[in-house]
C-alpha cells in the first residue's frame, strides 16, 4: 500500500469520525492495514510531516489529535522543521512548507546571520543556536526594509536641485519652434527663436574670445 499525507489524512479523519479526539499511531497502523515495517516508518514520518505543517498536534508518544485551525505561517513551519531535524536543506523547507525557493533562501539568510544556523554546503543548512525561540523578525519586513533602502536610493537623485545648461535649453527650444514651424509663422514665436538665438550666440562668441 503506497502511504501518502494525503492517505493519512484521510485515514484521520475516518478513525476521528471528524471529531478534534486523540488517535494512537497503532489506531491507524490498524485502520490501514499496515503490516510491513517500512510502511509504518513512512506512517510516523508522515505523521511526523503532519506535525510540523500544524494539521496534527502530538498529546504524547504516539498520540495525536487533529487541529481544526488555520495552516500556520510558512516561517512556522520551516522553523518547526529545523528544529526537529536540524539539518535540512532548502529543497526540504520548499517541499514541506510549500514556500517559494526565494522565500526559503532570504529566510535561511536572516537565521545565518543571526548565527542561528551556519551553511554546510549549497542549500545545506545546520541549526547551530536552539536556545531561541521562533525568530520574530518576517521575511515581509525584512522585504520591506531593503525596499525602503531601494527607493530612498532612487529618489536621492531627484531630491537633488537640478539646474539644466541654458545654452542646451535654448538650443532644444529653437529647435522646437523651427521644426514645428512656429518660428516664420507666428510673432510671439519668432521674438522667442530670436531670444534663443542671442542666448546661443553670446555663448559661441564667449567662446570664440576666449582663444
Amino acid at each position: 500500500m503506497k502511504i501518502s499525507p494525503e492517505v493519512i489524512r484521510i485515514a484521520l479523519k475516518a478513525v476521528t469520525n471528524g471529531r478534534p479526539v486523540p488517535v494512537s499511531a497503532s489506531d491507524l497502523v490498524d485502520h490501514l492495514g499496515l503490516t510491513k515495517p517500512a510502511e509504518k516508518k513512512r506512517l510516523h514520518n508522515i505523521l511526523s510531516e503532519l506535525q510540523i505543517r500544524g494539521e496534527i498536534e502530538r498529546k504524547s508518544p504516539g498520540l495525536y489529535q487533529v487541529v481544526f485551525l488555520k495552516k500556520p505561517p510558512l516561517k512556522t513551519i520551516m522553523w518547526r522543521l529545523l528544529k526537529m531535524r536540524r539539518t535540512v536543506t532548502a529543497e526540504d523547507l520548499v517541499g514541506m512548507s510549500g514556500a517559494t525557493r526565494s522565500y526559503v533562501d532570504e529566510w535561511m539568510r536572516l537565521l545565518h546571520k543571526r548565527e542561528i544556523v551556519k551553511r554546510t554546503g549549497p542549500g545545506r543548512y545546520k541549526l547551530i543556536n536552539d536556545d531561541v525561540e521562533e525568530p520574530e523578525a518576517t521575511i515581509a519586513a525584512a522585504r520591506m526594509r531593503k525596499l525602503r533602502a531601494v527607493r530612498r536610493k532612487a529618489q536621492a537623485p531627484a531630491e537633488a536641485v537640478f539646474e539644466p545648461d541654458s545654452v542646451v535649453m535654448a538650443a532644444a527650444n529653437l529647435n522646437r519652434l523651427i521644426c514645428s514651424g512656429l518660428a516664420v509663422r507666428n510673432a510671439d514665436s519668432a521674438r522667442e527663436a530670436m531670444s534663443h538665438v542671442q542666448v546661443i550666440t553670446e555663448a559661441v562668441k564667449g567662446v570664440i574670445d576666449e582663444e
